[in-house]
């Protein structure tokens, strides 16, 4: 098997990020785990600037919002932004002006003033009659626009239920988000096809690491699924997925700090906490 981690995988791709509704993960851009991956994509696209130049093309608006937040301004030279609907208020709260807003804009009825604040090229308005959720067709723009995309998602837990199981069910579709920022962990997208391969360090001994399976894809078997674990103190290895069985709560082993993943057939959810890092 051919070893795929986080700097294989984005020397070959667009770093995006979308923004949702749901509750605000306002630990989010200042989180060990998030920074780890952000310097890991400055080191790749430092000088592209492919957010801002684009932005930059539409009146120079988000200036004003960088001179708010100089650590906005760093991410946002190296992301491609999208909001999905009422994300929009999370991505301000935040300083982040978005490339794109999405949605129908149910969730911002009361606040149309803030899509003023973005020329019309920036808004890209859909029926309530559509048979997509925003956020599905906030990612499947961001793929749209870059083929090969990295995906933050960011928001979408709490508030209904029914849109927080849509969003796990954005994970069984071939284009879905890398990494899923929630109000207090990170969820981590490992799939034999994409990123496989994967080492968590700054870990303690409370920390929650939960691993779910996924409904396959591309003709995959659920029967074959296996991941490898090293580190973790209950090892995943003899896991049978195909009945159903999943790693919850699991932990770092006492005198450990970090643990390997290798996905070596199969999709899976890792769920981290914000202060970890990635190698």
């Amino acid at each position: 098997m051919t070893t795929r981690n986080l700097d294989d995988f984005l020397n070959k791709s667009v770093p995006s990020i979308v923004f949702t509704g749901g509750k605000y993960p306002e630990n989010f851009s200042r989180s060990i785990l998030f920074n780890t991956v952000y310097k890991k994509v400055s080191d790749i696209f430092i000088g592209l600037s492919s957010s801002c130049e684009k932005l930059h093309n539409l009146m120079n608006i988000c200036e004003k919002f960088h001179k708010l937040n100089p650590l906005s301004q760093l991410i946002q030279h190296n992301f491609f932004t999208i909001s999905a609907d009422s994300g929009l208020k999370t991505a301000e709260k935040m300083n982040f002006f978005s490339n794109y807003i999405i949605g129908d804009f149910d969730s911002l009825k009361n606040s149309h003033k803030i899509l003023k604040k973005y020329p019309k090229e920036c808004i890209k308005s859909f029926s309530t009659y559509k048979n997509f959720t925003d956020t599905e067709i906030a990612i499947k723009t961001v793929f749209n626009e870059f083929a090969n995309a990295f995906v933050i998602l960011v928001g979408g837990d709490g508030g209904r239920i029914d849109h927080l199981l849509s969003n796990f069910k954005i994970f069984e579709s071939d284009n879905c988000p890398n990494i899923w920022f929630t109000k207090n962990s990170a969820i981590f997208f490992l799939s034999s096809d994409k990123i496989n391969s994967l080492v968590v360090n700054k870990l303690i001994f409370s920390d929650y690491i939960s691993i779910f399976p996924l409904i396959p894809t591309n003709n995959l078997n659920f029967s074959e699924y296996k991941i490898f674990s090293q580190g973790l103190e209950w090892n995943l290895d003899k896991l049978n997925w195909a009945k159903g069985q999943y790693s919850v709560s699991n932990r770092v082993k006492s005198d450990e700090n970090r643990i390997t993943l290798q996905c070596k057939y199969g999709r899976f959810l890792v769920f981290l906490p914000y202060t970890c890092s990635i190698e």
